[in-house]
């Protein structure tokens, strides 16, 4: 199914996306819905800065369509010099970041950066206690970040080069498990994100929390079993994820109890790792902290935001939308249980992906819910950039199954 991504780079386009799949006015119709789909957190920016939202907004879009239809109409995907545009990003953050960060000074901004940085030089001086950031916020920082950031500590200007070194990252594994193409229109996707240079010129920790996840998962569903180092910087790359902010410890379980009833014994025994070790860090950040440990308030504001209101409607939204596809297909073809078990193991990379990315959109949505529509000040809007790595692998991973031979024939697609 992979071969024609590894093969000849003129093969551009007959592997994940067919050239044909774009001549096809129903198939523009999917790429700006994508297109739109990873960009849904970038309306607040236009709503915050532009006079008017909506057609900036249609009119940006619009643009990245033309973009994405010219590139695989022509076939010139591989063609883009991704890690060159990466390159010109941490050139433009580099000089961004500093004013950004100055903001702070007027008591503006944004204090992730912040409460990222009081942690690596804290733990340094040997203060384990969690002071407010200077917007007097409690700060959520999980104690995995303290490794991911320890450059801090001799360049502040660290945070400006995150982004890119993410990505890198990112482009090398996918590229080694799945294809250059594959890779191509990953980091292409995410750079397509207007709001994705908003949060890095902020100096957030958001990109590389979303990305450790994807590259976790990538690499204990896609790597070879004896392969030890893709174990390892699998271990890794989950327990950063896990362990960077509360809530998400708790949300890699059931990606665990999903993985294992797929029988996926390798990626079961690489994520349980990764949790022992989170717990082993958010135990020891406790216990060194004096048992007031602040990051523990982001379960109340979860709750918050998903009690009563719209926040429990777009929640029961989500269970009911999956249960009716599962009844739908269910009936449709009158399958057993040992059909499903099958499904669910051959599409187990979108549904391991999904599991964040609909926690992100719930929590995203009920934020703006919470503020009554108000894109101008929709915060949430940023944990879309969480979930946004593990959506682009969900998209791609539909488009190969479909475009494949079929390794599971029938299968609800």
């Amino acid at each position: 199914m992979l071969s024609t991504m590894r093969g000849n780079k003129n093969d551009v386009g007959r592997g994940i996306l067919p050239g044909s799949f774009f001549y096809k006015p129903r198939s523009v119709a999917v790429l700006i819905l994508v297109l739109t789909l990873i960009n849904a957190g970038s309306l607040r920016t236009f709503y915050k800065y532009t006079p008017y939202p909506i057609i900036g907004f249609t009119g940006f879009i619009l643009l990245l369509v033309s973009i994405w239809l010219y590139l695989f109409k022509n076939n010139r995907i591989n063609s883009v010099p991704t890690r060159g545009m990466l390159f010109c990003l941490a050139l433009a953050v580099l000089y961004i970041y500093p004013i950004a960060d100055a903001l702070k000074y007027s008591m503006r901004g944004s204090d992730q950066d912040d409460c990222v940085r009081m942690l690596v030089h804290n733990y340094l001086s040997g203060d384990f206690s969690y002071t407010p950031s200077y917007l007097g916020n409690p700060c959520s920082t999980g104690p995995a970040e303290f490794f991911v950031y320890l450059p801090v500590a001799i360049w502040d200007n660290f945070f400006a080069v995150v982004p890119c070194i993410t990505l890198i990252s990112a482009y090398f594994v996918a590229a080694g498990l799945k294809g250059r193409e594959f890779a191509q229109i990953l980091i292409l996707g995410q750079l397509s994100c207007l709001s994705f240079y908003e949060i890095s010129a902020a100096g957030s920790d958001f990109i590389p929390i979303g990305w450790a996840y994807t590259i976790g998962i990538l690499l204990a569903l896609k790597a070879g079993r004896e392969n030890l180092a893709s174990a390892v910087a699998s271990i890794v790359a989950l327990a950063i994820f896990s362990a960077s902010r509360t809530p998400l410890f708790f949300l890699s379980l059931p990606v665990v109890g999903i993985l294992f009833v797929a029988r996926q014994k390798r990626a079961v025994t690489l994520i349980s790792f990764s949790l022992i070790i989170s717990l082993g860090l958010y135990v020891s950040a406790y216990l060194l902290s004096g048992g007031v440990y602040a990051p523990l308030h982001l379960f109340h504001k979860a709750l918050l935001l998903l009690s009563g209101g719209l926040g429990v409607k777009f929640l029961f939204l989500f269970v009911a939308l999956v249960l009716s596809m599962f009844l739908y297909y269910h009936y449709r073809s009158n399958n057993n249980l040992k059909f499903y078990l099958t499904a669910l193991k051959t599409r187990i990379l979108l549904v391991a992906n999904a599991s964040l990315v609909i926690p992100m959109f719930v929590i995203a949505l009920a934020d703006l819910a919470k503020r009554n529509f108000d894109f101008g000040q929709w915060e949430g809007a940023n944990y879309i950039i969480v979930g946004l790595p593990s959506l682009l692998v969900m998209l791609l991973d539909m488009r190969e199954f479909k475009s494949s031979d079929g390794v599971l024939q029938n299968a609800p697609v």
